[in-house]
């Protein structure tokens, strides 16, 4: 082992541990994105939240190629685009979301 990896085993790693009582998914989306700008070079973050009747694209995605837009919207469906890359992502209270940072 390098001296440089046994400075680094020897850091103190703050766990910081969320669950959002929302089901909002622009609530959630935007608390994901602050607690990514929130973290610090010792934080590792893992946060938890429920969405409702939802899609999440990347930020890349041209939505009207991989959604049903009008369909899914006239259903009380919610569109929200993230500030990362990545496919289309459906959600509902059926699934347990979780992002995690370090």
């Amino acid at each position: 082992m390098k001296a440089s990896d046994e400075s680094q085993v020897n850091q103190k790693i703050n766990l910081k541990l969320y669950r959002s009582s929302s089901r909002d998914v622009v609530t959630n989306t935007a608390t994901e994105a602050f607690l990514t700008s929130q973290v610090s070079e010792n934080d590792v973050i893992l946060f938890f939240w429920q969405n409702d009747h939802s899609i999440i694209i990347g930020k890349n995605q041209n939505l009207w190629s991989v959604c049903k837009v009008d369909e899914f919207l006239s259903n009380n469906g919610t569109i929200v685009r993230r500030l990362t890359g990545g496919g289309a992502v459906y959600q509902d209270m059926g699934g347990l979301e979780f992002f995690s940072h370090k």
